[in-house]
Order: C-alpha cells, then structure tokens, then sequence
C-alpha cells in the first residue's frame, strides 16, 4: 500500500474507535471516569436547579448541590436542550433516590468525556487536511 492509502486507513480507523467510544458512552454501556460528587445529605429533593459558575455546583435544592461540574459540561446541549439541567428539571418536585445520583452523576462524566472525544475527532480531521481526508 502506498503511504497515503495507510495514512487514510489509520485516520479512519481512529475516528471509528472515537466514535465507537461515543456509542458505548450514550448507550450507557460503559461509564465515564467520575469527576463529580453530591457532597451533602439530605432531603435529595429537587426543588430547584441552579448552576455556581465560581464553585461549579450544580444545587437542587438549598442544602444539597453536585460538585466539581465544570462550565463546559453544565453548557453542553445535545438537541437543544440543556442536558444537566433538563434532566434535573424533569425530576423537579422529586426525590432523587441512591441510583439517580449515581446516573446523574454518570451523565456528567460521559458529557465530560464526549466533549474530549468530540475534540480528539475534530483534531484528527483537521490533522489530516479536513473532511472528508484530502
């Protein structure tokens, strides 16, 4: 094979892992690293949800909030919708139980993730001459 057509096939190859990855993440087959935590007992009712830019938490109510959620991840949209604040406003009035909380906090890993897997595409594209490859 000539240089190009290996060059093209790595490039594809590695886009298809990326985007393999992604599948796996949206389908909940596999879990994100976690970087956030629900540091507070309490009611774990959702009464609100407000975002702390400055702290990068994520309250639901006066007592209890999601730490360590980072700008990026709290702006993210898919669809048009907001997705750590839609899912939290869809449970308003709602006591989260031990598993919302973990899948909440799930959502906010692999929203972490698919924002760097998003990148890593967009560099191997732009690496490569754009798309499709030149």
């Amino acid at each position: 094979m000539t240089n190009q057509i290996q060059s093209y096939l790595q490039e594809v190859t590695q886009i298809y892992q990326k985007g393999n990855r992604l599948v796996q993440l949206h389908l909940m087959k596999e879990t994100g690293t976690e970087i956030s935590s629900y540091p507070i007992n309490g009611s774990n009712l959702v009464e609100q949800v407000k975002y702390n830019d400055t702290q990068q938490q994520i309250w639901i109510n006066d007592q209890q909030y999601f730490a360590n959620i980072p700008n990026h991840i709290w702006d993210f949209y898919i669809g048009g919708y907001q997705v750590c604040q839609k899912w939290l406003k869809d449970r308003k009035g709602r006591e989260l139980s031990f598993d919302n909380l973990v899948h909440y906090q799930n959502i906010i890993s692999i929203l972490g993730e698919t924002i760097e897997i998003m990148s890593d595409i967009d560099q191997i594209i732009t690496k490569h001459g754009g798309f499709p490859f030149g």
